[in-house]
């Protein structure tokens, strides 16, 4: 578990510098593709780092608070109506060893949840209400124990940095192409147009796809280790068994889930999505494959 956690504590780190990395060399070589300076490419990058760092600051002390806003996260911690529900995650959380988290609802009928935050000690699980509805006891600590996991490995932090930055790149280049097209229509210069057409749209082609890729870093195995660490904590396979046999069933997307944050969740919530994409690009392994797993642990 261990030797896990450092991981992701590096895998952070090197995320982050990439990040800073790809922005300001972007930004570099497109100001010298508009002004044919270096002197004016240079500048825009140290203005680019300056922003690139502040940004990486902002999103690992209050990313948690943006992802939370942008799937429409209600705090129930101290709401006496969900009792019940903070009571769950107390138990988890005393049984993993770990302070209790924030606990938020997502007003919605999808059977999904997700954890966030940049460390045990500033961390959030998030249940749908759909969910939190329609699982027992036993399926609703199998969820809760799966996120209590992520929260213990530290893929919080990891997942955190992915889904903010991702979200950053894509708004960032999508800006600096429109500022590129635009800049090109006043110019005369045919060959410098070619040379920013030609950045622009390697730019709009790769930022998708470094996207994805960081993404992806989110291994799927960390699905399978943080099934296996709820059943550790809970002691009852089954109750996570059943709990992902009635996400498989279900159907209803989460309706404020993007690309950009559907790594976070314990299922793919983008259900609208086809099958051949979601088994090519989603960062989670097929239910199907989780169920067997946990299957094969009772049997052995």
């Amino acid at each position: 578990m261990y030797s896990q956690i450092d991981k992701n504590k590096r895998l952070s780190f090197i995320l982050m510098v990439v990040f800073i990395v790809y922005i300001v060399t972007s930004v570099m070589l497109l100001s010298y593709a508009l002004t044919q300076s270096w002197s004016v490419g240079i500048f825009y990058g140290l203005l680019s780092l300056a922003i690139s760092l502040i940004g990486t600051l902002s999103t690992y002390y209050f990313g948690d608070e943006m992802v939370l806003k942008m799937t429409g996260a209600i705090d129930v911690t101290d709401n006496p109506e969900f009792k019940y529900l903070n009571d769950r995650v107390e138990i988890i959380a005393i049984k993993a060893g770990i302070p209790k988290p924030r606990v938020h609802i997502l007003p919605e009928d999808a059977l999904n949840a997700y954890a966030t935050g940049r460390d045990p000690k500033h961390s959030h699980i998030a249940i749908t209400l759909g969910l939190l509805q329609k699982l027992n006891t036993e399926e609703l600590d199998g969820v809760i124990a799966h996120e209590i996991a992520h929260i213990r490995n530290y893929d919080i932090r990891l997942m955190l940095i992915v889904s903010v930055l991702a979200g950053v790149l894509t708004y960032a280049t999508d800006a600096i192409l429109r500022g590129t097209l635009h800049n090109n229509k006043n110019r005369r210069n045919e060959g410098a147009n070619i040379v920013m057409v030609i950045i622009a749209l390697l730019l709009l082609i790769l930022a998708p796809i470094i996207s994805l890729m960081i993404q992806m870093a989110i291994s799927r195995r960390r699905e399978f280790l943080a099934d296996m660490s709820a059943v550790e904590i809970t002691r009852y396979p089954q109750g996570l068994i059943s709990a992902l046999k009635k996400l498989a069933a279900d159907d209803t997307p989460v309706i404020h889930a993007t690309e950009g944050n559907a790594h976070m969740f314990i299922d793919f919530p983008l259900k609208e999505s086809g099958s051949f994409l979601r088994k090519m690009f989603s960062t989670h392994p097929p239910i199907e494959e989780r169920i067997a797993t946990l299957e094969r642990v009772i049997t052995a």
